[in-house]
């Protein structure tokens, strides 16, 4: 590599250099805007007087008023009603002035941007077509103009060793930068296989496993699946390597479409520089093709237990909408779910898995009446035997309405225990609990059930919840809620579809809701 840097000093060579760049159009901008000021109003108490507040970009910038005593990164004073100007200068900026009106009982909210000094960075790269990045900013062309002071440059090109160096950018001068890159080692230097266990029949993105790798200059490799004792069962030649990132994708299927059993396998990566690709020496009695320059080999494994089904959060409780799904490990890593709900409301819910046994929760809704609510949730999973699931909900939940119809969006703060079993793809738990209800600033306990079947394409059951007190249960200030509700995730997509019908058993059928949406999962 071999960089230099030569300084030009005199404004007729930047002249000369500017009018270079209109003629060509070869320059590029470095995003520098003329200074500016914005202001933004509200009204104030404040009889016979402005309030006014000042800041200014760069932050050590000086601010004066009408010319008087100047204040270092902000101002904030009072101001007579009429015109007033502002004046506002930095070391390596353009110093500038605006003129302001202001009237009385009114708030000035007023920020300044100064126009920096800049300098010009003339480019001389081999190869040209490198990329040129300034402070992490691309640019382009011959010559670029370039705010003062220190700047980082990087230069990269497929194929070539990056080059990072440092040069301080003066006002009103040209330096000229020269620097060749050298031809890259063929080598992989970052890699990553994700999920190293998967199950094939999961839906979309959950059923594979992706190995991403970073390769240093133009090749070409072949990807082999195999078993520990050396069984071919697939065999991919890759895409010619043109960029740095590169990914192979597995479904967890041989060449014939056919899924393999559960187990260990190994993914085994070869690759050939792009100068030896293919190229065979044929003599009369053999063929010797060249073996490659790297041999890389990673172990994942199949499991057709590792079940990943389709989830939601409403009410913010992951799983059903009266019962919190304690098994964690099955649920998505994350889902945002969006419905709308008959006669009245709808509902925003989002989900996110911390690990495999933590997940929290949270939802906003509104209803016509007008009222909004907000529900956020705490799950950790306590642990998983025998079909049997156990964890620990602490909920919070509030709501502007006393008696929302909304289902779960009453005031209160809960905590509860969920437990459930399974049986193949049913299963059914309860989920005994404590409750504070904040309209009637008291505790009771609470209990939910659920019942429902899941497998990777759907979930569909039926959740329960009653409160235990003083009141009788099914009755009218004490209901037994029930919601019957179906969530289907598409196959290949992350897009999920919801229906859900509601109400409260007391002991008539009341408040009978039923929703509509659609979800995103991740």
């Amino acid at each position: 590599m071999h960089y230099g840097f030569l300084t030009m000093i005199g404004k007729k060579f930047i002249l000369i250099a500017a009018l270079l760049v209109i003629l060509t159009g070869t320059a590029s901008a470095f995003d520098i805007e003329p200074a500016s000021m914005s202001v933004s109003t509200k009204t104030a108490t404040s009889p016979g007087q402005a309030i006014v507040s000042i800041t200014a970009d760069p932050s050590d910038a000086w601010i004066a008023i009408d010319g008087g005593t100047a204040s270092l990164s902000n101002w904030s004073g009072t101001l007579a009603p009429g015109s007033h100007v502002i004046s506002a200068w930095a070391k390596d900026y353009y110093p500038a002035q605006f003129s302001l009106t202001v009237v009385e009982n009114t708030k000035y909210t007023i920020s300044l941007e100064l126009e920096p000094h800049t300098g010009y960075l003339v480019l001389e790269i081999s190869p040209i077509d490198a990329s040129v990045y300034v402070d992490g900013q691309k640019v382009q062309g011959y010559m670029v103009e370039i705010p003062v002071g220190r700047r980082t440059v990087s230069i990269r090109k497929f194929g070539y060793e990056e080059q990072k160096l440092s040069l301080v950018v003066q006002w009103q001068r040209t330096s000229i930068l020269r620097v060749t890159l050298s031809p890259s080692a063929f080598e992989i230097r970052e890699w990553k296989l994700k999920p190293e266990v998967f199950n094939p029949s999961n839906k979309g993105l959950y059923g594979r496993s992706v190995l991403n790798f970073t390769i240093t200059a133009p090749g070409w490799g072949q990807m082999k699946v195999i078993d520990p004792s050396g069984k071919l069962y697939l065999e991919k030649e890759l895409p010619v390597f043109t960029t740095w990132s590169q990914s192979f994708s597995w479904d967890g299927r041989d060449s014939t479409g056919k899924i393999l059993p559960d187990g260990e396998y190994l993914l085994v990566l070869s690759l050939w520089p792009l100068a030896q690709e293919e190229i065979e020496a044929e003599t009369e009695e053999e063929t010797i093709e060249l073996e490659p320059s790297i041999v890389f080999t990673t172990k994942l494994r199949i499991d057709s237990n590792s079940l990943i089904v389709p989830s939601g959060a409403q009410a913010a409780r992951p799983g059903l909408l009266y019962f919190p799904d304690p098994k964690i490990s099955e649920l998505l890593p994350g889902s945002a779910e969006l419905l709308g709900t008959y006669p009245r409301g709808g509902s925003l819910a989002l989900g996110f898995k911390l690990g495999s046994s933590t997940m929290i929760a949270l939802e906003g809704s509104y209803d016509v009446a007008p009222a909004a609510g907000f529900a956020l949730s705490f799950m950790q999973g306590l642990g998983s035997t025998a079909g049997m699931d156990l964890a620990l909900l602490g909920r919070f939940a509030w709501n502007s309405d006393t008696a929302p119809l909304y289902p779960g969006a009453a005031s209160e703060a809960e905590i509860s225990l969920p437990l459930a079993y399974a049986l193949g793809g049913l299963r059914f738990g309860i989920a005994p609990g404590v409750v504070y209800d904040f309209s009637l600033s008291s505790f009771q306990g609470r209990a939910g059930l659920g019942l429902w079947y899941e497998n990777q394409s759907i979930v569909a059951g039926l959740s329960a919840q009653g409160d235990i007190g003083t009141v009788l249960p099914m009755t009218s200030t004490n209901p037994l809620r029930l919601a019957l509700e179906s969530r289907i995730l598409l196959d290949s997509t992350p897009i999920s579809f919801m229906i859900r019908i509601s109400g409260d058993l007391n002991p008539g059928l009341s408040s009978p809701a039923a929703s509509l949406g659609f979800g995103v999962a991740w």
